[in-house]
């Protein structure tokens, strides 16, 4: 036996001094088929490769390689640490603030009707209207009455209609969803977050010339970055700065 055999503890201990193998006669007893089985794997390579002719694929191949937007940071556009880390000390206040208070406003009568969660357009239309009927603020009454599940759906939903842009609107009420969001977030949560994350800077070159925007844009990535955790959302980006700067200098 070589090497690799004797690792391996046999399955069933065979003497193959008692019987003997043919080669190529077919084995009539289970212990003759045992030897034959051991005869063809000693005879097998312990790796194979299959040998083919890949070239015929090749007009098959779509190449498509999307830009990271956060090695697209434009860093003239990013806030400074300390403010960063002001916005995010206010954040934690006002998440605490909602732990505090979230049990009694929940015993509250609310006469605001809310949608079913599994009506996207409904909600689209709760949160920011339509032409005959304003939206709905994020009141700390409505979100209240969210379970965990829901204002992860609620985020993805929220996700899929900045598509269409961002608005002082739309960032408000992710602004409220984060603040409910309970820490630590679940891996598939965190993966939702940097999304929207992406999202955010791609749509902050696209509104750069509105200072408000921007800064509500910085608000959001400064939460989802300092305050979940995801913190080479802005380091990247901090560091590209500091090369700027450095350069400027020289």
């Amino acid at each position: 036996m070589d090497d690799e055999e004797n690792i391996l503890t046999p399955a069933l201990p065979v003497d193959e001094s008692a019987a003997s193998l043919k080669d190529g006669s077919i084995p009539t007893t289970g212990l003759g088929y045992l030897l034959h089985v051991r005869h063809e794997a000693r005879n097998l390579a312990s790796t194979v490769v299959a040998d083919l002719d890949t070239t015929q694929f090749a007009n098959n191949q779509t190449v498509f390689c999307p830009e990271d937007a956060l090695n697209q940071v434009d860093s003239e556009l990013m806030p400074s640490v300390e403010w960063q880390q002001e916005q995010v000390d206010e954040f934690e206040e006002t998440r605490l603030r909602i732990i505090e208070t979230k049990d009694e406003f929940r015993l509250r009568s609310n006469p605001i009707s809310l949608p079913k969660l599994s009506k996207v357009t409904e909600w689209h239309r709760f949160c920011f209207g339509s032409k005959e009927k304003p939206g709905n603020l994020p009141l700390l009454s409505t979100l209240c009455r969210f379970h965990q599940p829901d204002i992860i759906t609620m985020l993805e939903y929220h996700k899929s209609w900045l598509h269409t842009g961002f608005t002082t609107e739309k960032g408000r009420w992710i602004f409220a969803l984060l603040a409910y969001l309970d820490k630590p977030v679940h891996s598939d949560t965190c993966a939702l977050l940097r999304e929207l994350a992406r999202i955010f800077l791609k749509q902050r070159r696209e509104v750069r010339e509105n200072a408000t925007l921007v800064n509500e844009i910085n608000l959001l990535l400064s939460i989802i970055a300092r305050s979940f955790d995801q913190h080479d959302l802005m380091e990247c980006a901090a560091k590209e700065s500091d090369v700027n700067q450095c350069a400027a200098e020289a």
